[in-house]
């Protein structure tokens, strides 16, 4: 008897169905569970367990715990604050922000969930399976997910926990379970996105054998047109005995190396190379140790010991070593005081190293050797577990540049020690993005990076107001900030700011190019107008604006652009949701030759009839106008 073709099912004189599934085993579960009635379950995610970015704030609109729970908006498709929204989208967005988001050919946001029979929300109790698909509900702008993958777990639980009805899981390695390219623009996604339906993304891909309950979707939206929302997020489970034997039960191909193998399986590859690899030159060496990853480089060194000497000296090469990216290997990397140990025995000359998204270390001290270079310029920390002590601990005389983004354990005492006695006293540019710092935090920026400061990104931070207090307190939020004079590009996006801060800001930092103050301003407090007017007045070098969700933004503030001295230097300018009226940007958009991008979704004075003229007209400049469509 064979299944799918694959599987040979021993003869028995017994062929009823109790007898032959009673030997089976493992496999037998798990075709009990298919063809007897058993099957399997739909279950949504119910718990958040990490994100890179999100539009809103904690479990509020827009945020990625929106994602949680079945279904709210799917199947009608529309901008909605039900849906899951990531920070950034499109081609725009990497011109000012890829110096905060890393390497463009990576994902660009990832959000990893976990599932239970239980459908509440927050549920905490575990019940892993055999997961044998994922579903996406995409409900606006679809194709933005580029991989899929899950974390194995084992139960690891004690006589004594199982006695008292405990169950404890050991995690595992991650798999890989599909990857593929944006589809963004896929005929059958804009289709429906036409007919104003929300897509349910199912790719195809093999039943686990291993059992796991947290799942991670990665997305790349650099393509999408406008913000990427996620709906909600399924995974279909077996939770039978045993898994399927996928040889017999599944048509799929051959799994994909998952990113764990990508560390391991070139020793047996290379150590057959060995012997050959041992004839070549330094020369020869460096050239074929470029085009390897940084984890099998290592490898290679490791089994390539006939040809050790010749190695190492194409090893220290130093434009081998210039740039170190372990993002793409970011869920494989540890805290492994081994590898650690054998790349700090050449990376004295590193000055671009980049653990994004390694969550998994950065607590150890075989990694803080990394961050103690004297030749780096560059370091990107995002979502890291990154500590105070491991900031205290950093000496990198030449340091630029550092991102901080989504760094949950860095209070102000890592940036007071990080900055202190004139350390780090060359960093230009600073991603403090989404972490728990406070007024404190800008004190001591200002006061020990007055000089060098040129980029701050301090959106989803909640600073608080000063200390002293005051009914002027709020307007003296930013004041540290007036001795950065240098200051270029600002992100106070969804920080807590009185009007007139931004006002006395812009008095202060004349070479502003960039800020985003979007969500920033409460729709009860006034004075909008007059801190635009003092930006459109103090900041002639301004190129990007974003006044996104201020409602009390209209045509007094907006038309100080025009009334100034000179063509307007705006490119970018996102007044989402502001009072301002078509006649204001008609004016606008004559006196701004090189505005590029402009987004004018839920302007109740701004009609779809101008939108269509604008984008008719002016051919170098993307008009967004964003809609919430519900069937």
């Amino acid at each position: 008897m064979t299944f799918a073709g694959s599987i040979q099912l021993p003869n028995s004189d017994d062929d009823s169905e109790p007898g032959l599934l009673s030997r089976l085993g493992g496999a037998a579960a798990a075709v009990r569970a298919e063809v007897f009635g058993e099957p399997p379950k739909l279950c949504y995610a119910c718990r958040l367990m990490d994100y890179s970015s999100e539009y809103g704030l904690a479990d509020k609109a827009y945020s990625a715990a929106k994602c949680l729970g079945a279904p709210q908006v799917y199947p009608s498709y529309g901008d909605d604050m039900q849906a899951a929204v990531l920070r950034t989208y499109g081609k725009v967005w990497p011109d000012s922000y890829a110096r905060w988001q890393g390497d463009a050919t990576h994902a660009s946001d990832f959000i990893t969930v976990r599932f239970s029979q239980q459908r509440s929300i927050g549920v905490k109790d575990r019940a892993p399976g055999f997961l044998q698909r994922v579903s996406v509900y995409e409900t606006y702008n679809p194709g933005c997910c580029v991989r899929i993958l899950a974390l194995e777990v084992t139960e690891d639980t004690s006589t004594e926990d199982r006695e008292r009805g405990h169950v404890r899981w050991k995690e595992g390695r991650w798999h890989e379970l599909w990857s593929g390219p944006p589809q963004s623009d896929d005929a059958e996604n804009l289709q429906r996105s036409a007919h104003g339906e929300g897509t349910l993304f199912s790719p195809p891909m093999a039943a686990t054998t291993f059992l796991t309950d947290t799942i991670r979707l990665e997305f790349d939206c650099r393509q999408s047109d406008y913000y990427y929302e996620v709906d909600a997020i399924a995974g279909l489970f077996s939770f039978a005995a045993a898994p399927p034997d996928l040889g017999a039960l599944s048509l799929a191909e051959e799994d994909e190396e998952d990113e764990e193998d990508a560390l391991t399986r070139t020793e047996s590859e290379l150590g057959r190379a060995a012997a050959a690899f041992a004839l070549l030159g330094p020369d020869e060496m460096a050239c074929i140790l470029a085009m390897l990853s940084v984890p099998e480089r290592l490898c290679f060194r490791r089994v390539n010991k006939d040809a050790r000497v010749a190695v190492d000296m194409s090893f220290r090469l130093t434009e081998l070593w210039r740039t170190i990216d372990l993002q793409p290997f970011c869920l494989a990397v540890t805290d492994d005081a081994e590898m650690a140990r054998q790349l700090a025995a050449f990376t004295e000359e590193t000055e671009v190293l980049s653990l994004a998204w390694c969550s998994r270390l950065c607590s150890s001290e075989g990694w803080s050797s990394l961050l103690a270079s004297s030749a780096l310029r560059s370091l990107n920390l995002a979502c890291t577990n990154v500590s105070d002590a491991s900031l205290a601990a950093m000496d990198c005389p030449s340091l630029e540049s550092l991102v901080l983004h989504r760094a949950p354990l860095v209070t102000d005492a890592g940036i007071a020690a990080l900055l202190a006695d004139g350390k780090h006293a060359k960093l230009k540019s600073l991603n403090l993005y989404s972490t728990r710092l406070t007024h404190e935090s800008l004190r001591v920026i200002g006061g020990c990076l007055a000089e060098t400061l040129e980029d701050l990104n301090l959106g989803a931070c909640t600073l608080g107001r000063p200390r002293a207090g005051g009914p002027q307190a709020w307007e003296r939020v930013l004041e540290p900030l007036h001795a950065c004079s240098h200051l270029k590009r600002l992100d106070l996006w969804r920080v807590g700011l009185n009007p007139s801060s931004i006002a006395r800001l812009a008095e202060a930092c004349t070479e502003l190019e960039e800020l985003d103050i979007g969500w920033c301003i409460s729709n009860s407090n006034s004075g909008i107008d007059g801190a635009v007017e003092a930006l459109a007045t103090h900041c002639p070098n301004l190129r990007k604006l974003f006044l996104t969700s201020i409602r009390t933004a209209t045509d007094a503030g907006i038309s100080a652009f025009t009334r100034r001295p000179g063509p307007c230097k705006l490119q970018s300018l996102d007044i989402l949701g502001a009072s301002i009226t078509e006649d204001a940007l008609n004016e606008l958009l004559g006196k701004c030759p090189d505005l590029k991008f402009l987004d004018v979704s839920f302007c109740n004075n701004v009609t779809e009839e101008s939108v269509a003229t604008w984008r008719a007209e002016y051919e170098m400049l993307d008009v967004k106008s964003s809609y919430t469509k519900r069937n």
